[in-house]
C-alpha cells in the first residue's frame, strides 16, 4: 500500500532578512529507493539510516526493480515566503511556527550546512592536517591531493596554480570534496561552495545548527537533511533537460523570472515535479517570480529524490556517522556530479 509522505523545502537566509522560504510538497511512495546496488555496503547505510524515520517502507536497491520502475512525481502543495522577524515574534520563532503551520514533515530538506567543520568539536591533541586521522579529514586531504594531480596534468601555463590545502576549521569534507569533483560550467560566478564557516556563509551555518536541533525537538520523527542550491538546480536542470547557461541567470532581474519558470514546465513535462490541485495556479506562479520560494522548491524537490533513488551519496561519506548516514553530506541529484565524470 502507498503512503503519502510529506516533504518540506527551506530556503534559510539571514535572521536578520526576510528572505527565507519554505515550499510544501507530497509523494505517493510503496518503497524507497537507495539508488545503490543491492549488497553493497552504501545501500545498507542508506537504509539503516532511513528505516528509523520510515518503518512502513520498505528500502529497495536500484537494480531490485527494472530500470523503466515509474517514479511517482513530487506534487506541489503549499508555500511560505518572507520569513522573518515581526513584530512580536524573532525569526527563528517565526520560522518554526511556519514549519508548524504548514503541517511539518517526513523530510525536512534544509539549503544551509547542518554540520560543523571536523575541527571544530575535536577535542583530540592536534598533529596539524597533513598528519590528521580523523576520518572526515583524510577524506578532505584524499580530495586535495587529487586536484593537485589533476593540476599537475593541465596545460603548462596553468602548472603554477597552487592548490590550498584544506582548512578544516572552517571547511567541511563535502565543500572539499565538491570543489575537486563537482564541475560544471554553468556553476562558474557562483559561490555556493563556499566554506561552511567562510565570511559570509559561517552566519548562517550557525543559525542553521540552532534550528536544526528544534526541528529535531519538535518533529522527532522527520529525517532532516541538507542540499547545496547551486548543485541542487544544476542537477535538476539536468535530470529534466533543461539547458542553463549559467547559475547566474536564475538571479538575474531581467531573465532570472523565466529562467527560474522555464526549469519548473520542464520538471512538469518530465513528470518529476507537478502542481497539485490545493495549489491554486496564480500562486504558483511565485515560485518563479519569487528566487527564495525558487530555492525552497528546489531543496523539496531534493527532498523526492532522495527517496526515489535519484541523489548522489559517496560511500565513504555514508561510513563517517554510523547512527547518522546523511548527516554532513549536502544532498544533490546524481546529474550533478556524473556530469562532471563524463567530461
Amino acid at each position: 500500500m502507498a503512503k503519502l509522505v510529506r516533504l518540506l523545502g527551506i530556503h534559510l537566509a539571514g535572521a536578520h532578512t526576510k528572505k527565507s522560504a519554505a515550499v510544501r510538497g507530497a509523494l505517493s511512495l510503496r518503497r524507497i529507493r537507495s539508488g545503490h546496488e543491492k549488497h553493497t555496503e552504501a545501500h545498507a547505510r542508506f537504509c539503516a539510516g532511513v528505516a528509523p524515520h520510515f518503518p512502513d517502507l520498505a528500502c529497495v536497491a536500484s537494480d531490485e526493480e527494472s530500470s523503466d520502475a515509474l517514479r511517482a512525481p513530487l506534487l506541489w502543495e503549499a508555500y511560505s515566503s518572507e520569513i522573518g522577524p515581526s513584530a512580536h515574534r524573532d525569526s527563528d520563532s517565526r520560522f518554526v511556527e511556519v514549519v508548524a503551520d504548514l503541517g511539518g514533515a517526513d523530510v525536512i530538506c534544509i539549503d544551509a550546512p547542518l554540520s560543523l567543520p571536523p575541527c571544530v568539536p575535536c577535542t583530540l591533541p592536534c598533529p596539524g592536517t597533513i598528519r590528521c586521522v580523523v576520518p572526515e579529514v583524510v577524506l578532505m586531504r584524499a580530495a586535495w591531493e587529487e586536484r593537485r594531480r589533476q593540476d599537475r596534468g593541465e596545460k603548462a601555463e596553468r602548472a603554477d596554480k597552487r592548490i590550498k590545502l584544506p582548512q578544516p576549521y572552517l571547511d567541511r569534507a563535502f565543500e572539499t570534496f565538491a570543489r575537486t569533483y563537482f564541475e560544471h560550467p554553468v556553476l562558474s560566478g557562483t559561490f555556493e561552495l563556499e566554506a561552511a564557516l567562510g565570511a559570509n556563509r559561517a552566519p548562517v551555518t550557525a543559525r542553521a545548527l540552532r534550528l536544526y536541533r528544534e526541528l529535531r525537538t519538535r518533529f522527532p520523527h522527520a529525517l532532516i537533511i541538507e542540499t547545496n542550491t547551486a548543485l541542487a538546480t544544476l542537477g535538476w536542470s539536468l535530470t529534466a533537460g533543461y539547458h542553463l547557461t549559467s547559475l547566474l541567470e536564475l538571479r538575474s532581474a531581467v531573465n532570472g523570472r523565466s529562467t527560474r519558470a522555464g526549469l519548473l514546465k520542464r520538471l512538469e513535462q518530465r513528470q518529476i515535479a507537478l502542481r497539485s490541485a490545493t495549489l491554486h495556479e496564480e500562486l504558483f506562479t511565485d515560485f518563479a517570480a519569487n528566487s527564495f520560494v525558487f530555492h525552497a522548491a528546489m531543496a523539496c524537490l531534493t527532498g523526492w529524490g532522495l527517496l526515489s533513488g535519484e541523489i548522489y551519496l559517496q560511500e565513504d561519506f555514508l561510513k563517517l556517522d554510523a547512527a547518522q548516514p546523511l548527516r554532513g553530506w549536502a544532498c544533490v541529484p546524481k546529474e550533478a556530479a556524473q556530469y562532471a565524470w563524463g567530461q
